[in-house]
């Protein structure tokens, strides 16, 4: 598997900081870390081998009884549980500003100073929503339409109804779900596969080409990201 810096090992080394300023600020937080030993498939034969072992990682994934992440973020929440409403309350406007799930930290929470020391365009409220902009109006072009539909040909060859990739992976989790976790599994990995080798004869070569392009683009109006761009 690729052994650069994965998006585990990034989310991590920013949970690390959140905890390190949340100590400063007398509070105990344990980062919440994900697991960085699969690292991520880089190139095609990788990418491959990956889907051929775990498909999509929904029921081939060994069962793990003990996940460091969720058990810290149980103790996180239970130590939160603990504390006065008025600590409660101070105590979030720390971590990330007391903002809702999903919303960015506030200006000053140690959420977002972790981010923006991270140095990545993803937290770059301007570039980030550039880039957003720039993908949507990608995919809604007749080129996009074009290699959808050659996408769905060649699923509909190997036996499956869907538009996109999307619809295989919904498909697999709503089977499987109802079915002992072997079939699951031997499902998930057909279908992945089959998925996986259509992506590569129609989407992937056009989605890669777009991607490089927006990169390029992003890169040349904030060169101080050029570093990201040249890890893609």
């Amino acid at each position: 598997m690729g052994h650069g810096q994965t998006s585990a090992y990034f989310l991590n080394r920013i949970e690390e900081e959140v905890a390190s300023c949340m100590q400063q600020r007398g509070w105990t937080y344990e980062p919440e870390l994900q697991d960085e030993s699969l690292g991520e498939p880089l190139t095609v034969g990788e990418k491959r081998a990956f889907v051929i072992e775990y498909g999509y990682g929904l029921f081939t994934m060994p069962v793990s009884p003990h996940d460091p992440s969720i058990e810290a973020a149980g103790r996180n929440g239970q130590r939160f549980r603990d504390m006065s409403v008025e600590d409660q309350a101070a105590f979030r406007e720390d971590l990330d500003g007391a903002t809702e799930e999903g919303t960015p930290p506030v200006a000053g929470s140690c959420r977002y100073e972790a981010e923006q020391a991270s140095g990545s365009l993803l937290y770059d409220p301007v570039a980030s929503k550039e880039m957003a902009e720039m993908s949507q109006a990608a995919y809604a072009t007749a080129q996009a339409l074009e290699v959808n539909q050659a996408y769905s040909r060649c699923m509909a060859e190997r036996g499956y109804d869907v538009d996109v990739p999307a619809d295989v992976q919904l498909g697999v989790m709503e089977q499987g779900q109802a079915l002992p976790r072997a079939e699951a599994a031997r499902i998930e990995l057909e279908s992945a596969l089959d998925d996986f080798e259509c992506q590569l004869a129609t989407r992937l070569p056009w989605s890669h080409a777009v991607g490089l392009e927006i990169v390029r683009i992003l890169v040349e109006r904030y060169p101080e990201y050029a570093w990201e761009g040249a890890g893609s």
